[in-house]
């Protein structure tokens, strides 16, 4: 029997459920057996490429049990469960009992069971072969032809998961993101490592529901890739240039870099929330020469060297609109001073508490700001009294003030305002 390695030609990571690899084996005529797969591969999963391909093959998928060490029981191991999530569960105990589907351990909380996959390490055993994966997978097949030919077999393993996160500068002055860097981590959990390989990066489905993910974050491009739809309504993206991904290490890869991105910035107060400061918040659209849009991920905002807030990017396509959220404004200062006043209806005998409100608002920053000034009142409230126009509000809110004709506040300006409420 024939026994050579794979060549990883493709491998596609995915954030949940199994990575999908495409590989090439030099087929010769007679029986073969492919080495080198993922130790979590999946059996079911195993189907040749080429579709018009000439060969005709009887292929065999088993898990090798021979490569299984069974010592003398019990004896003290270390299991881990690997997962998509980073890390996997680890248990530590006296192993009783092995086979192919579980293994049982004595351990610090009584007796424990482990299903298949698992890879087991036995303690105080330097050599190599005291690792083991339950169980290894074989892959044999025989072919027909009288000539040695390339195949191309594609198949799904466990052990690879993958996230985006942003970078980005932010020129207040110009109103531009002067960058825009995005990086792909790869985290791979097997001990299988990939060299020179194409990839791609498939989303979640649940990620391209883009409205649903914004409305949990609501306050909160380029030539070198490009994507494509999944029938399962997801994006794959593409790097152009082959890559290394090591065995059991996280490899980071740069996917795009923009420069000069036009931003609207908005600095805004909600009296409603009596902060000391307001928030500000960067708007964008994603650019269009990203033809696919972007992944999600975090991102992490700066201006110059100073680092001001890390907010969040939905999946998003060409021309959305991007909403990030750099937190309060140090250099605007909202104070509220409340004087509160018994009052007494002495025809009624009604207890009543007079509150003279004094809003000030100071801006030292180098841009305007927003100013949203709600105020709840209670349903009993009257006798409001106020300098600038103001119109009651009934909505599911609540009851409230809301102030209108409020201009917008310019750089090392002040805006002063006062009302009164009397409630019963």
């Amino acid at each position: 029997m024939n026994q050579r390695s794979l060549k990883y030609e493709h491998v596609t990571f995915r954030k949940s459920g199994n990575s999908r690899f495409i590989v090439i084996y030099d087929v010769v005529p007679g029986w073969n057996q492919i080495q080198g797969v993922p130790k979590l591969i999946d059996v079911s999963s195993i189907s040749i490429v080429d579709l018009k391909s000439r060969f005709f093959i009887k292929t065999k998928a088993f898990r090798n049990y021979d490569d299984i060490l069974t010592p003398s029981l019990p004896t003290e191991v270390e299991v881990e469960r690997p997962s998509n999530m980073d890390p996997g569960l680890i248990y530590k105990g006296l192993l009783v009992k092995k086979d192919p589907q579980v293994v049982s351990l004595l351990t610090e909380e009584g007796l424990i069971e482990v299903t298949a996959p698992y890879i087991l390490s036995y303690k105080n055993c330097g050599k190599e072969y005291c690792r083991s994966m339950v169980p290894r997978v074989n892959i044999e097949f025989i072919s027909e032809l009288k000539t040695s030919e390339p195949l191309r077999l594609g198949f799904e393993a466990e052990g690879f998961s993958w996230d985006a996160s942003y970078k980005t500068i932010v020129d207040f002055n110009n109103r531009v993101l002067s960058e825009l860097n995005c990086e792909i981590s790869c985290i791979n959990q097997t001990e299988l490592s990939l060299e020179n390989v194409k990839v791609s990066f498939m989303s979640k489905s649940d990620e391209n529901n883009r409205q649903i993910v914004r409305s949990a974050q609501a306050m909160m491009a380029s030539p070198r890739f490009s994507s494509e739809q999944t029938s399962a309504g997801s994006t794959l993206y593409h790097l152009n240039d082959l890559v290394n991904v090591p065995e059991r290490s996280t490899s980071i890869f740069n996917f795009f870099r923009l420069i000069n991105i036009p931003v609207d910035i908005d600095i805004k107060f909600n009296i409603l929330e009596q902060p000391k400061h307001p928030k500000t918040f960067v708007r964008f659209r994603v650019p269009k020469q990203l033809v696919d849009g972007i992944p999600s991920g975090m991102i992490q905002c700066w201006e110059n060297k100073t680092w001001l807030n890390n907010s969040y990017i939905p999946m998003s396509a060409p021309n959305d609109l991007i909403i990030l959220n750099l937190g309060e404004n140090a250099f605007i200062k909202l104070t509220i001073n409340v004087h509160e006043t018994p009052l007494k209806d002495n025809q009624t005998s009604i207890e009543e508490v007079l509150y003279r409100i004094h809003v000030r608002i100071d801006n030292n920053s180098s841009g305007p700001i927003k100013i949203v000034p709600y105020q709840l009142i209670s349903g009993g409230a009257r006798d409001i009294k106020s300098d600038i126009k103001y119109r009651i509000i009934d909505d599911d809110i609540g009851n409230r003030i809301e102030f209108n004709e409020i201009p917008v506040l310019g750089p090392n300006k002040n805006f002063v305002f006062f009302y009164s409420i009397v409630i019963i």
